[in-house]
């Protein structure tokens, strides 16, 4: 009897106890729920420690004061009516006239140049026009060529309003413009308000629907598959029950840890869910399995599978914890409260499980009989030519290998907006017709003159949409002299928050801003970002910073740091094992096991997503493999324990494959129903990270009950060849 099964045991002499005192724990983790966060910074999403990164920080905390962009398309179907431009236009003007509102920026302030010889100083757009009126008019400043963005066609118009910070809250955005839209919605037209904090908003309110929506169909479903799997209501009890303190406190440590919930985390419950489900799986089963008085059908379950279930609890913490090698804080927010919640779910589970045992526990019976004879069919038919199916095994892992890191790096921040959210198409829309909600900033190197300036511009403007550069070049067009800068009280016709960043006030750096989707968008927006930026950086640029370029190289670096983190996890869980196991021979045998099928899978891109890999598939695969190893390690111990010294193994494997493999197969089904309610998720990561984790759970069953017999069999001298 091992001292777990002695500590374990001594809790189930005193059942009531025991529950009292882990509902307290669960209870005091629940204190701060109430300052739950839920977070959607698209800064903490990509930023890294990366010079680009770095320079963001700077360029966002040296514009920290300029507020939340908010972009407002009115469109028309067909074409924009006089009365919906007027309505807008009186949009326009309540915004700016709103103390709340920093800057406003709409058609309805471009003017034509002083110097036009029919039409001086003359608005653009004026009021009391006909339609045909103002197509001349806008045609007559097209001629121009100044290069400044117009935002205005036949059937859409643009404004953009700047928000203070502190004005009703970031999240009274869409409420704010919500209200003011009303009068253009009245005279026909459609209004649709989106831009980076605008989509923050939205993201931010459904993530705490999602979180609760999952937890709650997750659970119920977990509960009703390990009915169905263990044939009655006490051992399903059993099997589902201990893992829900564990579940419950994640959510309150988060608060504890003043973790956020995010896209990415929010499924960390409803893993640390399954993981305590799959273990109590193997507790329920050995339990109803085993013979004789009840105390010590517990203690001696808690024994043989306690310790295996320790160390699931370690491999899976280690792979939360291999994902920090990233140096992104929503990564670093998923790898902590993952390890924590694998910890303490397992600190909570085992001594639940005693104590309900002791009172729920059915009298012993046979469970899981037929799965376990898949298994052991399975694992002794690969057992019988075990080179044979480990060197398939090989060329697979080789082939798979090969195919993840082929893989491209992708992550298009626009996958985060809720699938009922029209945003993205919105976001879409404005990228077709005035260039993209984002901006991206071209900086040039300290000291260089107009010249320099007017080069780069021109080089932008060849190979980007048209009118979706603001500089001071199109300034000084718009003058009339493009060959100096603007005078100052051209440059004054641009809000502050604008020709600060144009020119800064501090040392003189040049800048000027490119709109744009963003990159990861589509193959078509990527190339034109790669476009924009080659032509700047070609034309004496310095940098480009802004969320474009955060979201094309961030987004990259974060998929190869994660890819480093698999294979961390990887490495270190099957160290841990092996020499948990006192046993380092068995270190190939965990790595070829667990590593094939999170790899075969991580190269499936390649056949669904274009090639396609994302931080969610990645993160999944570093997850997967922490659960995946968990199946190994309860084979791997039975084996060695009906080994024994000088014990055969092909006797040793059936019994290992009968008492475990059928749990495996189980767990493997029980989790798979409970993780399919990601695939409902509201967000494609979460739906992404669920299929991802699920296939991979698939694939290492398969390789626990067929390649790790054939690797257990090797060097036995009766097996056949």
């Amino acid at each position: 009897m091992t001292a777990l099964g002695r500590l374990t045991g001594r809790l189930a002499g005193h059942p009531i106890l025991t529950l009292a005192a882990v509902t307290a724990l669960v209870a005091l983790s629940l204190v701060r729920v109430g300052t739950l966060a839920f977070d959607s910074d698209i800064n903490r999403v990509f930023l890294s420690d990366s010079p680009l990164s770095q320079a963001q920080r700077d360029f966002e905390a040296r514009f920290a004061g300029a507020g939340a962009e908010a972009a407002i398309l009115i469109e028309g179907d067909p074409r924009l009516t006089i009365p919906q431009i007027e309505a807008a236009r009186g949009l326009a003007l309540d915004l700016e006239l709103d103390p709340g509102v920093v800057a406003v920026a709409s058609p309805f302030a471009l003017r034509f140049p002083p110097g036009h010889p029919t039409r001086p100083d003359a608005p653009v757009i004026p009021p009391d026009l006909d339609q045909g009126e103002l197509s001349r008019r806008l045609a007559e400043f097209e001629a121009l060529e100044t290069g400044l963005p117009v935002t205005f066609t036949d059937r859409a118009l643009l404004i953009v309003a700047t928000l203070e910070p502190e004005a009703g809250g970031r999240g009274a955005i869409p409420d704010i413009l919500e209200a003011r839209a009303a009068p253009i919605r009245a005279a026909g037209a459609s209004v649709a308000i989106t831009g980076p904090g605008v989509v923050e908003d939205t993201i931010r309110t459904a993530l705490a629907r999602d979180l609760m929506r999952l937890d709650l169909a997750g659970t119920g479903l977990a509960a009703i598959l390990a009915w169905l799997s263990l044939g009655t209501v006490r051992l399903a009890a059993l099997a589902i029950l201990p893992a829900l303190p564990g579940m419950v406190a994640t959510i309150g440590i988060a608060a504890w840890l003043g973790l956020p919930i995010t896209v990415l985390n929010n499924v960390i419950p409803m893993l640390v869910l399954v993981i305590g489900v799959a273990n109590g799986m193997h507790l329920s089963v050995h339990l109803a399995r085993t013979e004789g008085v009840l105390s010590r059908r517990i203690t001696d379950t808690l024994s043989a599978v306690g310790p295996a279930s320790v160390l699931t609890a370690a491999t899976t913490g280690i792979a939360f914890l291999a994902v920090l090698v990233t140096p992104n804080a929503q990564v670093r927010d998923f790898g902590i409260l993952g390890a924590v919640g694998a910890v303490v779910g397992m600190a909570l589970l085992l001594p639940t499980f005693a104590a309900l045992a002791a009172l729920l526990a059915p009298g012993p019976r046979p469970v899981g009989t037929r799965a376990g004879r898949v298994a052991l069919a399975c694992g002794m038919a690969a057992a019988a030519r075990p080179r044979a199916w480990v060197a398939a095994g090989l060329l697979a892992l080789a082939g798979a290998g090969a195919g993840f890191w082929a893989t491209t790096p992708w992550f298009p921040y626009s996958s985060h907006l809720p699938e009922t959210s029209a945003l993205a198409a919105a976001n879409d829309r404005i990228a077709d017709g005035f260039g993209g909600v984002y901006r991206a900033w071209v900086e040039m190197p300290p000291g260089a003159d107009w010249g320099a300036l007017r080069d780069a511009v021109t080089a932008v403007e060849a190979v980007a949409t048209e009118h979706s550069v603001l500089s001071e070049v199109a300034l000084a067009r718009w003058h009339g002299d493009p060959g100096i800068a603007p005078p100052p009280d051209t440059l004054a016709r641009l809000p502050a928050t604008v020709t600060e960043r144009l020119r800064d006030p501090d040392d003189g750096t040049l800048r000027f801003a490119v709109a744009m989707p963003e990159p990861m968008r589509s193959e078509a927006t990527l190339a034109r970002y790669d476009a924009i930026e080659a032509a700047a950086l070609g034309a004496g640029a310095a940098r480009v910073i802004g969320l474009p370029a955060v979201m094309r190289h961030g987004s990259v670096e974060l998929v190869r740091q994660l890819s480093f983190g698999l294979l961390l996890a990887s490495a270190g869980g099957a160290l841990v094992v092996a020499a948990a196991r006192y046993n380092l021979r068995l270190l190939p045998t965990l790595l070829i096991v667990n590593l094939l099928p999170v790899l075969l899978v991580g190269s499936l891109p390649h056949l669904l997503q274009g090639g396609h890999l994302t931080p969610p598939v990645t993160l999944a695969l570093t997850v997967a493999f922490g659960i995946a190893i968990d199946d190994t390690i309860h084979i791997v111990i039975r084996f060695h324990r009906a080994l024994g010294p000088g014990g055969d193994r092909r006797n040793a494997l059936s019994e290992a494959l009968s008492g475990a493999g059928g749990v495996i197969v189980l767990t493997t089904l029980l989790l798979t129903g409970a993780m399919a309610v990601t695939l409902f998720s509201v967000f494609a990561p979460v739906a992404h990270f669920g299929l991802a984790l699920i296939a991979s759970l698939w694939a290492a069953l398969l390789t626990d009950i067929v390649l790790l017999p054939a690797l257990l069999m090797i060097g036995d001298r009766h097996a056949r060849p």
